[in-house]
């Protein structure tokens, strides 16, 4: 699922981001709606980044803040490995 975000924040034009999206949807969906359903939920407002040059692109998709947080999501992660299913990653979250 990783792999799929990561298509869409880093396609190289908007028209293929969507395109990203609508995978994502159809592959796993099914599996994880709930998680699909919060990354898809503002995937507009998170590509207005696109809007501005290239050169600024990273200052502003990235913050220290937000950063912070999946740091520490990925720290204990590590730890676990794996999850049996979604409801246990979100209680971990």
């Amino acid at each position: 699922m990783k792999e799929s975000v990561r298509k869409i924040f880093h396609a190289s034009a908007y028209e293929h981001a969507k395109e990203a999206e609508e995978l994502l949807k159809r592959k796993w969906s099914i599996q994880y709606p709930s998680a699909v359903e919060c990354l898809t939920e503002d995937t507009e407002s998170c590509l207005t980044y696109r809007e501005y040059p290239y050169r600024h692109w990273l200052r502003i998709r990235t913050t220290n803040v937000v950063e912070r947080s999946f740091k520490e999501v990925k720290r204990r992660v590590k730890g676990i490995g794996r999850f049996q299913n979604e409801e246990r990653s979100l209680t971990m979250v």
